[in-house]
């Protein structure tokens, strides 16, 4: 059995996509708004290791 990605869910898009970069992933594609969730979604490789950011579209209350 093959793992195809793992999810991560994150509080901000932009700050998780900045810190992935850092530490070598790229981006797989543009951002994805799912409306019927209300996510944010976006895709990252390192090699063949592949991750999932999904992040609330509204911000969080604090």
């Amino acid at each position: 059995m093959r793992i195809h990605h793992l999810g991560y869910a994150v509080k901000s898009m932009d700050v998780s996509i900045e810190e992935f970069v850092k530490l070598g992933y790229e981006r797989v594609g543009e951002t994805v708004a799912d409306e019927a969730r209300g996510v944010m979604i976006q895709f990252m490789n390192l090699g063949n290791y592949c991750i999932e950011l999904v992040a609330p579209r509204m911000p969080l209350l604090q």
